[in-house]
């Protein structure tokens, strides 16, 4: 046989009824999941993992009838006279309550070591600060303090096309808060997003700050005292509430804690008493424990895609076709009658030369 041969297909119906189930049971999954990853996945639409947005967090005071109650056990309210009461608790504003200031992170301290300091200029160690007196005090709940937030978010993957700019503000956006298992605990209201730090713990699966800090070096010590880390996912998406299609961007919250993290800073304040450079120094130095709360924008935003629906449709049809080519293999070269299928399969033309005349 030449090697220089062509090998064509024709079509032979094998009636082996161990064949065809297989086939066709396995062609109606693969139609099946085809078809819900193009209309239940939205296979059709092409999606932008990575939006990008503006943000804008703040802390703001609680209401005031907040502190109408019993003051926390082991703490008193300065000038207050409380049985077993064996350290400090002070009132803060918003402003002083949050340190230090960051664009997309919001730290509330709750609980301080305030250190008096004084720098006499010795010539023997002129580096070195005594401190003249040391205060400790919790800051009094710090769980109904509100984040307030603003933020907006946009699709760049499609920026190009100014018809179909994907953007949108959280005053215009449907949002909720998410609890730890996806469930939704409360819907946002007109204006900016305002979430006490109470329901940012028990969204994030915090009971109260009396919990035992499971970080390292916490030694027994609580999350009030050593201090814990937040982490709060704003997710976005456009697909959620449509069958079909995409709707409007809608967002949620997902607040989560970090194991094993505290968190403490420290904030120095100097104190200017005067301007001849020869008199002592003096400054405030605040060891600050409390809760840093990190705040991500994160979400999936898409468009339909017609080549994205080509791709999902070719995929599928590849699928098909090695359903085919297992199923001949199983016939040709595994099954008990693999020879008697080959002959149906297996055919050779007469050899088709041409003739050369002989002088």
């Amino acid at each position: 046989m030449s090697v220089f041969h062509y090998a064509t297909y024709k079509y032979v119906t094998i009636r082996d009824s161990r064949l065809g189930i297989g086939y066709y049971i396995t062609a109606i999954i693969i139609i099946s999941l085809t078809m819900a990853e193009i209309f239940i996945n939205k296979g059709y639409l092409e999606f932008d993992s990575y939006p990008i947005g503006s943000l804008r967090i703040m802390l703001s005071d609680p209401k005031i009838d907040a502190f109408n109650y019993e003051p926390l056990s082991k703490c008193c309210i300065k000038g207050s006279l409380i049985d077993n009461c064996t350290m400090q608790c002070r009132y803060l504003d918003a402003q002083e309550l949050s340190w230090p200031i960051q664009s997309r992170t919001l730290s509330v301290m709750t609980f301080c070591k305030e250190r008096w300091q004084s720098n006499q200029q010795s010539s023997i160690r002129p580096e070195e600060f005594l401190t003249l007196r040391e205060d400790k005090f919790y800051t009094l709940k710090p769980e109904e303090y509100v984040v307030k937030v603003e933020h907006t978010i946009i699709a760049t993957k499609f920026h190009g096309n100014h018809d179909l700019k994907i953007a949108g503000s959280q005053r215009s956006m449907k949002g909720w808060l998410y609890d730890a298992n996806g469930s939704r605990i409360r819907e946002m209201n007109d204006g900016a997003d305002k979430l006490t730090i109470s329901e940012l713990f028990s969204a994030g699966g915090v009971n109260s700050l009396e919990q035992v800090s499971d970080a390292l070096n916490a030694n027994g010590k609580t999350y009030r005292r050593h201090g814990l880390v937040l982490h709060v996912a704003i997710k976005y998406t456009n697909t959620y509430d449509t069958w079909f299609g995409t709707g409007a961007i809608q967002y949620g919250y997902h607040v989560s804690r970090i194991p094993f993290a505290d968190y403490r800073v420290n904030e120095l304040t100097p104190i200017v008493q005067g301007m001849n450079s020869s008199e002592a120094k003096s400054r405030i130095l605040r060891k600050r424990y409390g809760i840093k709360i990190e705040f991500i924008q994160a979400g999936m935003l898409g468009k339909f895609s017609f080549s994205c629906l080509v791709i999902k449709l070719v995929s599928g049809l590849g699928l098909l076709t090695l359903t085919a080519t297992i199923v001949d293999v199983l016939a040709l070269y595994v099954l008990p009658d693999r020879f008697r299928y080959r002959s149906y399969v297996y055919e050779s033309s007469p050899s088709h030369e041409k003739s050369t005349k002989q002088d």
